[in-house]
C-alpha cells in the first residue's frame, strides 16, 4: 500500500495586511476612520513621489518671501499621474495653496510659476489667451539632481540651500524607498572638480606680471 503525503504551505500576509493588522491591533476599529486605498470606492487621492515633500521645503527656501514651495505641492496634487496638469482656475489652486489672493492673485500666480520654471521644476504652455493653461511636472528626482549640479557648477543661490548635508538626507530618503541618486552624486563631484580647476586657471590668469614672475 503505497503512502501518499502532501503539504499546504502557509501563505503569508502582504504587507499592506500586516500593515492593517497592526493598525487594528494598535487602534482596535479604526477602519472607519481612515482613508483606506483599499477598498474600491476610495476616491480623491493622488499618486505622488514621496520625495515631493522633502523638495517642497527646498523650493520654499530657495524662493524666499515667495515660497513656491506650496503652489509645488499643489500642483502635484491635481495631477492624474501624467505629469500634466491643466489649469482651469490658477485661483483655485492659489487657494488650495494658501496664498492671500485678495487683490493680487495673477500677480501671486505669476511670481511663482516663473519661480518654479526658473528653479526646473515645471515648464507651462498656452491655450489662447491663457499662457499657464498647461502645465508640466518634471520627475522631481531629476529636478533635485539638476538643482544638485547647479550647486556643484558653482552657482552661488542655490548652493547656499542645497548644502551637502541637505543632499546627504536626500540621497538616504532615495535608497530607504528604492531610488539610487549615485549617479547624479558622481556627475555632481565631476562639475565640482571642473569648476575648480577652471577657478584655479582663471586666478592664474588673472595674475599680476610681478606676480608671475615671483611664482616658482
Amino acid at each position: 500500500m503505497a503512502i501518499t503525503t502532501s503539504t499546504t504551505k502557509t501563505k503569508r500576509p502582504g504587507p499592506d495586511q500586516r500593515r492593517t493588522e497592526k493598525r487594528e491591533q494598535l487602534w482596535p476599529g479604526s477602519a472607519a476612520v481612515v482613508f483606506d486605498l483599499s477598498k474600491a470606492e476610495t476616491a480623491g487621492y493622488v499618486r505622488m513621489p514621496r520625495i515631493v515633500p522633502m523638495l517642497t521645503s527646498l523650493l520654499n527656501d530657495l524662493s524666499g518671501k515667495l515660497n513656491a514651495g506650496p503652489l509645488y505641492a499643489a500642483l502635484w496634487a491635481n495631477d492624474y499621474g501624467q505629469g500634466l496638469v491643466e489649469v482651469r482656475d490658477y485661483r483655485y489652486l492659489l487657494h488650495e495653496a494658501g496664498y492671500d489672493t485678495k487683490g493680487r492673485a495673477r500677480r501671486t500666480w505669476n511670481e511663482r510659476i516663473a519661480i518654479l520654471k526658473k528653479l526646473g521644476c515645471i515648464n507651462t504652455a498656452t491655450n489662447g489667451i491663457e499662457e499657464d493653461a498647461f502645465i508640466i511636472l518634471y520627475n522631481p528626482y531629476f529636478v533635485a539632481g539638476w538643482l544638485y549640479f547647479r550647486a556643484a557648477a558653482g552657482d552661488a543661490e542655490v548652493a547656499k540651500v542645497l548644502t551637502e548635508e541637505w543632499w546627504g538626507l536626500f540621497c538616504e530618503r532615495c535608497k530607504m524607498i528604492g531610488v539610487d541618486m549615485t549617479p547624479f552624486t558622481s556627475k555632481a563631484k565631476e562639475m565640482k572638480d571642473l569648476a575648480a580647476q577652471q577657478a584655479a586657471a582663471a586666478a592664474a590668469g588673472a595674475a599680476t606680471p610681478e606676480q608671475k614672475e615671483g611664482s616658482p
